[in-house]
């Protein structure tokens, strides 16, 4: 029985995707820092959102310069732990925005797909590197 293989992107995807993810955390702290050139980043915010999503989407889903069956393995265990951290986590803030709703804000979409990416490149890199 032949083995269903998933097609990931190129390795160099991810130089790309880490480039870009640099750049929008540096536009970021410009922002932050209230320089007056960067002040476009608030009516355009969605736009920089978007990109940093993608960009973490190009790294999660490019190969290894290494890839193998067991990276792959690794990569599924990564996926499933994200993913029910990332349902636990909504499940309890709306718990918790139920029950009190005036202290807690809603958890935007960017900020529940950052922590998904957050938690996959966590779980990734702690399994490659004990296993």
């Amino acid at each position: 029985m032949k083995r269903e293989t998933r097609e990931l992107l190129p390795s160099y995807v991810k130089k790309i995707g880490w480039g870009v993810v640099a750049l929008m955390l540096l536009l970021f702290v410009l922002h932050s820092l209230e320089v007056e050139s960067f002040n476009f980043m608030t009516t355009y915010s969605a736009i920089f959102e978007c990109i940093t999503l993608v960009a973490l989407f190009l790294i999660a889903f490019s190969k290894d310069k290494d890839e193998d069956e067991r990276t792959m393995v690794l990569r599924g265990k990564a996926y499933t732990t994200s993913f029910l951290i990332g349902i636990g986590y909504f499940i309890a803030m709306k718990i918790l925005y139920f029950l009190n709703s005036n202290s807690l804000q809603d958890t935007s979409i960017f900020e529940f797909m950052l922590m998904l990416f957050f938690w996959y490149f966590a779980t990734f890199w702690i399994l490659k590197h004990t296993n």
